[in-house]
């Protein structure tokens, strides 16, 4: 027969040796989820500051235009700061596509206005560029793997 107390000295180190490698499962989840929460933060650090300098630019165009058109009006950029700080990633792709939107009909008015003057905003620029590259990479990734995809079917060739 097996002492009670044997046992119960069994069972606490089988319970002391399960809650040390649940406290081990947890930190190293908690680690993940921090470094997630880092990236998560780094990428939505990097949309809001890309909203918020195409909105500043957006603003200095429309006070550019004050002078010409009394009916122009546009949001403080504080204001559309704290707004965009709530938004979560995907949410700022549907501001940046109101955003262009908006902008259309001010570039019409520069060029209305400012006949002889062309003017050419970096961030356009950058954007097509950006948008075209994204398209190439994605081209050629997918035909990289088909290509890769059709070598490994094809049946091995004895030499």
């Amino acid at each position: 027969m097996i002492p009670i107390c044997w046992m119960y000295k069994c069972s606490a180190k089988a319970i002391v040796a399960n809650e040390k490698s649940q406290n081990v499962w947890l930190n190293r989840r908690s680690m993940f989820l921090v470094s997630l929460s880092n990236v998560y933060q780094e990428e939505h650090e990097k949309k809001l500051r890309k909203c918020l300098e195409r909105y500043y630019s957006y603003v200095s165009r429309c006070k550019s235009l004050k002078g010409f058109r009394r009916d122009l009006t546009w949001r403080h950029p504080h204001e559309v700061e704290d707004e965009l700080e709530t938004y979560h990633l995907d949410e700022f792709d549907g501001f940046m596509k109101r955003l262009r939107k908006a902008e259309r009909p001010i570039t019409s008015l520069e060029a209305q206005y400012f006949p002889g003057v062309i003017t050419c905003y970096p961030e356009d620029i950058t954007e097509f560029f950006e948008k075209r590259w994204k398209r190439i990479k994605k081209s050629f990734v997918s035909a990289k793997n088909n290509i890769c995809n059709c070598f490994k079917r094809s049946p091995a060739i004895n030499q």
